[in-house]
């Protein structure tokens, strides 16, 4: 096994003696043998200088960096010709849980790719990209985009559905399994219809999670790619008029919830998803037009 080591110093020089209102948080990190000094300082809300980066913005970028490297070294290894990736990345810290933690980061990287490139390998590549990130434990969610086309995919996240016993505590032994197989359930619900129990959640390893389900006896799990897009909660009536959209198209939408981060999640045929890739596309550009 081969390993890798990392060093980095941080320095900081001032007096405490006035109190938690009076010392400067301002310090500089290193990390040889890169030349480069960070001056940094505390988030602005902990009192510290908002024109210096802070350690959870270096959090944030240091997951986005990482997703970027991983992404790129896939595509590389499968001949996929990237020409070009920007991510808009954002982490989330609630300070009053016990401790003060960044509980969620989600990156939106967009990728421009060769014509020609299909945008479903571009997918598949992220999934790898992910799987493979030394970050794997980091709550991550990416988008990869196509501009060749207008093709906005999820990458990171699938649905994974399978039915449960009409039965108390069968929930409960879906959730632990998946907790011990260190899979996360990024939305969707369980529904019951004439004794059955269908369960569909977004998850990361999806593989991982039908492995372990399977292996106690819970199964046959199915695995579905998906497609997100943002509604705007403001404005009644999002949810059927991008419903009837699909519908004018011809696409039939077989399941849909939405993820934590108040995103729709939709499942459709196969052979429909670039459409409804599309369609998605579209949709969400003119929601950020609307907002520009």
């Amino acid at each position: 096994m081969t390993t890798h080591t990392y060093a980095t110093a941080v320095q900081w020089e001032g007096s405490t003696g006035l109190g938690y209102r009076g010392y400067s948080r301002a310090h500089a990190a290193t990390a040889i043998p890169a030349h480069a000094t960070l001056a940094l300082s505390a988030d602005a809300a902990f009192r510290g200088d908002a024109t210096r980066l802070n350690p959870e913005q270096l959090l944030v970028v240091a997951a986005s960096s990482c997703q970027l490297l991983s992404f790129l070294a896939v595509a590389a290894q499968h001949k996929v010709d990237v020409l070009g990736y920007t991510d808009s990345a954002k982490g989330v810290m609630d300070d009053t849980a016990e401790p003060a933690r960044i509980s969620r980061i989600v990156l939106r990287p967009v990728v421009t790719v060769a014509a020609g490139t299909d945008p479903l390998e571009v997918v598949r590549l992220a999934q790898l990209a992910h799987e493979g990130l030394l970050h794997r434990k980091l709550d991550l969610q990416r988008r990869a985009t196509r501009r060749d086309g207008g093709l906005r995919m999820s990458g990171a996240f699938r649905d994974l559905s399978v039915l449960l016993a009409d039965r108390p505590g069968s929930l409960a032994e879906f959730g632990r399994i998946l907790g011990g197989a260190g899979v996360s359930l990024e939305g969707g619900g369980v529904f019951t219809h004439e004794g059955v129990a269908i369960a569909h959640f977004l998850v990361d390893h999806a593989e991982r999670g039908r492995a372990a389900l399977e292996a106690h006896g819970i199964g046959p799990v199915t695995i579905s790619d998906v497609v997100t897009l943002r509604l705007d909660q403001d404005l009644p009536g999002q949810l059927g008029a991008f419903s009837q959209t699909v519908a004018d198209a011809g696409i039939s939408i077989r399941v849909q919830y939405s993820d934590h981060d108040h995103r729709l999640v939709l499942v459709v045929d196969p052979d429909r998803q670039a459409e409804c890739l599309r369609i998605a596309a579209e949709w969400d550009a003119a929601r950020e037009a609307r907002h520009a």
